[in-house]
């Protein structure tokens, strides 16, 4: 984007990111990172990262039990846009000590020090648009 005075905060180019512990590795036939924006993108920002996650990351658990000192949303939205709300995709959340189903595009709202994960994909039918948001600064 154009210097100006506020072009600075448009992101456009994905940012490396530390990946945390409980990150899984992934390739670009399972996951194609869109966007990722932080404090040490741009000051003061809050966490978001934006993805694609494709039928062959639906093959086994995703991450492990973790939690922050954050609020955080994740979502998930089918990508079929004749029919939104539904996920084409079987995913199981682990929220606290309950393992929720998911099969429609949803925000889940993880309040801070709640344990989540893992997330395991057991069915993507068609890609699925993920983001995840945070009230801290950095990532984790």
């Amino acid at each position: 984007m154009a210097e100006s005075k506020y072009g600075k905060y448009i992101i456009t180019e994905l940012k490396p990111k530390k990946e945390a512990p409980w990150t899984p590795k992934f390739t670009p036939e399972e996951i194609i990172p869109l966007l990722f924006l932080d404090g040490s993108v741009i000051k003061n920002a809050f966490y978001v990262e934006c993805n694609w996650t494709l039928p062959a990351f639906a093959k086994e658990s995703h991450g492990e039990s973790h939690h922050h000192d954050y609020d955080e949303v994740l979502a998930f939205f089918g990508s079929d846009t004749k029919d939104p709300n539904n996920l084409n995709a079987l995913v199981e959340i682990h929220l606290g000590d309950e393992v929720h189903t998911v099969t429609k595009s949803c925000l889940i709202f993880i309040p801070k020090n709640v344990p989540h994960g893992p997330m395991v994909f057991k069915r993507i039918d068609k890609p699925i648009f993920h983001f995840a948001a945070g009230t801290s600064k950095k990532y984790f």
